[in-house]
């Protein structure tokens, strides 16, 4: 049966056999375990037998040869872009002097975060000319509650002496003239009431324009209604916060450059910060004009980077270029990644940064095929192509034995099985070095233990 090899063995055999025999050592000691060369259904045929303490120390994994999708591909080279779709240039509403900075590079922001605080002049008179026309506008409101009030106990008045003079007419009492006075004097109270609460509600109306007009300058200025709601919950010391503005961020991202400092006098025209949302990345790729037919807008992309080598982003076409660059007759062709929030090997969110180098697979045609396997499965050795089975497993160990194969290439890191295997054998997809060293091994006649 096939030789079990020592976990020293395992970790020794890809090297020149066993250091230190002497010459002829070989002999006495396969006179004493058994002939050196193995048979045809040992390690000299590509037969390999692990006990489970070497599997495991060896770090074999296993999956079930099956049918899948095979493709035809376009690999072009590509490159981490910036979203310009996500990017943000914060400038601010008004000139001012930088007083403090909240936020410094490669910090995450939330929408509505404070970036950082100026002090601004002409936002200074603006809440000042905000804060006038709400005074007014208190005052007004209160005038027009008193001359309601007022008038209305004017109205009353004079309809009780209407009445009683009515009654005394009625009852030959009193005069037709004293009614008639009584009536008139009711009806002029009615009207003065009517106009005058008439001109205290158009004052009203007037201030609560002023007031609307002041407030949304004051939100174009870039106060928000949270720092209005502030100005008016401390408006006993509103003179320390006259003309302070918050900058804040219109959107989420990531901090990736800022142009100021504290002291600093900025207009509205210059950028404070530049911020970049990462959860959606474009990934630019170039493909030629003898190319350019077979590309087109919402074909699938697998995506892979030089910095995670290990990693398939699968995704879209967005954008095929419409015009091609007269030097390298190239076009760009646009793809939409998503930006996982994790990534092995990664602590920080959002490891696809721009700038990262990497390759674009295009799915061309796919097509159905009867074995897939991961290219992790396939060895090549010279002109050889092959992978290894798992072929027997009893209590004591598992069995595998080298097989070659034919292979084609199915995109995305797979290949398509055309000859040597059938669905349902069970291959090797880790742990493949150990079992070609010992395959080797066994082919020189090493195949001994100690």
């Amino acid at each position: 049966m096939p030789r079990r090899l020592g976990p020293l063995a395992l970790l020794t055999l890809a090297l020149s056999g066993c250091p230190g025999d002497e010459p002829g050592a070989h002999a006495e000691r396969d006179h004493d375990h058994g002939p050196p060369h193995l048979g045809s259904d040992h390690l000299g045929s590509g037969r390999v037998e692990l006990s489970r303490a070497q599997l495991e120390a060896a770090g074999i994994e296993v999956t079930t040869a099956a049918a899948g999708s095979a493709a035809a591909t376009l690999r072009l080279t590509a490159v981490v872009s910036p979203n310009l779709d996500a990017q943000l240039h914060v400038t601010p509403r008004v000139p001012g002097v930088v007083r403090s900075i909240r936020k410094q590079l490669g910090q995450p922001v939330a929408r509505g975060e404070v970036l950082c605080e100026l002090e601004s002049v002409e936002l200074g008179q603006a809440v000042a000319e905000w804060v006038k026309e709400r005074t007014l506008l208190e005052a007004q409101r209160a005038v027009l509650a008193q001359e309601v009030t007022l008038l209305g106990r004017r109205v009353e008045l004079a309809k009780t002496v209407l009445d009683r003079e009515e009654r005394l007419k009625s009852q030959e009492i009193g005069t037709v003239r004293a009614f008639y006075e009584a009536e008139q004097r009711y009806a002029e109270a009615q009207l003065e009431r009517d106009r005058r609460l008439l001109e205290v509600r158009a004052g009203v109306r007037q201030l609560e324009v002023a007031v609307a007009a002041a407030r949304s300058r004051l939100e174009i200025l870039g106060l928000s209604d949270e720092d209005l709601a502030d100005r008016k919950a401390g408006e006993e010391n509103l003179g320390q916060d006259l003309a302070r503005v918050l900058v804040r961020a219109a959107s989420p991202g990531v901090v990736v450059d800022r142009h100021i400092t504290l002291g600093e006098l900025v207009e509205t025209s210059d950028v404070l910060f530049e911020l970049h949302d990462l959860s959606r990345v474009w990934v630019e790729a170039r493909v030629f004009e003898k190319d350019l037919r077979l590309v087109r807008t919402g074909q699938r992309v697998s995506v892979t980077l030089d910095a995670f080598p290990d990693a398939r982003f699968d995704a879209k076409v967005s954008l095929v270029g419409a015009s091609l660059d007269r030097v390298s007759r190239a076009a760009v062709v646009r793809i939409e990644v998503e930006n996982p929030k994790a990534l092995a090997g990664w602590s920080e969110e959002f490891p696809i940064r721009p700038g990262m180098f990497g390759a674009a697979e295009l799915v061309l045609e796919e097509r159905a095929a009867r074995v897939v396997l991961d290219e992790s499965a396939i060895v090549h050795e010279g002109p050889s192509t092959f992978v290894f089975l798992r072929v027997g497993e009893d209590a004591d160990g598992v069995t595998f034995e080298r097989r070659e194969v034919a292979v084609v290439d199915a995109g995305a890191g797979r290949v398509e099985v055309t000859r040597g295997l059938e669905p349902g054998a069970v291959v090797v997809t880790a742990g493949l070095f150990v079992l070609k060293s010992v395959a080797r091994q066994g082919e020189l006649g090493g195949g001994h233990s100690h």
